[in-house]
């Protein structure tokens, strides 16, 4: 039986609180560096979110705070890989950015640290 995509959801941000936990603060994303696909990462020098997908789709891209409310949702083309989010309207904190593929590919979640 398969699960619900909200009890998936919600198994990812227990997860995600598991990690911060347990790392007290070392670990600021649980992506796999092994992937070269999904690039995730804060730029400090100009207080941005940087996600690069290498895919050939659009894709779209949610922002969730740990309590699991969707802060963000934007749909990126498949021109540009690259798109850069202004985190000065965030609060400090930890964030899940789920990348979702246009395709039928499987999405991806990965933890950042807004300072």
């Amino acid at each position: 039986m398969k699960e619900p995509k909200t009890y998936q959801f919600l198994k990812v941000i227990a997860l995600a609180l598991f990690l911060v936990v347990s790392s007290a603060g070392s670990v600021l994303s649980a992506e796999n560096p092994e992937e070269k696909d999904l690039i995730v990462y804060v730029d400090e020098n100009s207080a941005q979110l940087v996600i690069t997908n290498h895919v050939d789709s659009s894709y779209i891209i949610q922002l969730f705070d740990l309590t699991g409310k969707e802060v963000m949702k934007l749909l990126q083309d498949r021109d540009n890989p690259t798109r850069r989010i202004e985190t000065s309207q965030l609060h400090r904190g930890i964030y899940l950015v789920r990348v979702i593929p246009a395709e039928k590919a499987t999405s991806k979640t990965v933890k950042v640290m807004i300072r």
